[in-house]
């Protein structure tokens, strides 16, 4: 489970499908990649390859199974899943390009609708601008107000999380580091994650 501004909860529905979806092009991506994939947010991307695969894991399973423990929020772990909410406007991006068929941006509206965002285009609609508002909207539902971009501003002074999230710093946390061997591992539970569906 995750803790989101409406409570701790699992994504369900067709919140869950856009967001799995997602993930699994981003780990496609990744896994081609390795080292030199980037998702052009910064802090997840001076991540190693192994960090990258093990947050991404870690978030996603946070995000959907229910049997996972809420963990504490850190700036790597918000911004793997702001990486994950970015890679969904450029798959609306794409699709809007190449003129095909609009298949993500059918899901996105689906969840869209489920989820009462205020400004839901139709799955044909061109406005790039209306997307983003749809994507930035259903971020906000998962993630909250993230400040893991102003590290930068912070870390030198140690912020640290909340009261509920005890003494672990927000920016100076340790990220999993997977081995070498264990990084085809994350990417098995997360194709787990994004294809099982969710146990009730």
């Amino acid at each position: 489970m995750w803790r989101t501004p409406e409570g701790n909860r699992v994504l369900k529905g067709a919140e869950r499908a856009v967001f799995v979806a997602a993930v699994a092009d981003l780990a496609e991506d990744l896994q081609t990649w390795e080292q030199e994939h980037t998702t052009g947010v910064g802090k997840f991307d001076r991540f190693s390859f192994g960090q990258r695969a093990a947050l991404l894991e870690d978030v996603t399973a946070a995000l959907v199974d229910p049997a996972v423990p809420v963990p504490t929020h850190t700036a790597a772990n918000e911004a793997a899943i702001y990486a994950i909410f970015a890679r969904m406007k450029e798959m609306v991006e794409v699709e809007l390009d190449t003129e095909g068929q609009p298949e993500f941006r059918d899901l996105l509206s689906s969840a869209a609708r489920e989820c009462e965002i205020e400004r839901v285009p139709a799955p044909a609609d061109h406005n790039e601008e209306e997307w983003d508002y749809c994507v930035d909207a259903l971020s906000d539902r998962s993630s909250g107000i993230t400040t893991f971009s102003d590290e930068d501003l912070f870390v030198d002074a140690g912020l640290e999380g909340g009261a509920d999230e005890g003494a672990i710093p927000y920016f100076a946390s340790i990220t999993r580091d997977p081995r070498d061997s264990e990084i085809p591992v994350c990417f098995e539970r997360i194709a787990r994650l994004t294809i099982t569906p969710p146990s009730e």
